[in-house]
């Protein structure tokens, strides 16, 4: 089932996730979304420092490959992107940049997957 948040929550502002390096996101435990949540909706606002900068989005300790990714077609332009992303049964997910530094902006989840 799909439970959508009165509330956006404001899972992240600005954190900079440099080329080949991850950052873990916790997503359970905050913002009403209860720990037994399988993903989250996330609306994912980054700038990139080079084109073709992507970003991998996968439950966290999980394999990189066959999650959603992210890819930014040109330098330092600010663009949102909403993303349905599985969690980890800890509640995170990893986000791991390639090609480029990224800073991730303002990141809300709207809504959570049980």
């Amino acid at each position: 089932m799909i439970y959508f948040l009165s509330t956006p929550y404001h899972l992240t502002t600005n954190p900079t996730v440099n080329s080949g390096s991850t950052t873990n996101l916790t997503c359970t435990g905050v913002g009403g979304i209860p720990s037994g949540a399988k993903a989250v909706w996330v609306a994912c606002q980054i700038t990139c420092s080079a084109a073709a900068t992507s970003l991998n989005l996968y439950p966290t300790g999980g394999a990189t490959t066959g999650y959603p990714q992210i890819s930014a077609p040109v330098a330092s332009q600010f663009f949102e992107v909403p993303v349905l992303v599985p969690l980890s049964a800890g509640g995170q997910f990893t986000v791991k940049s390639n090609n480029g530094n990224t800073v991730l902006q303002d990141w809300y989840i709207y809504a959570y997957l049980i």
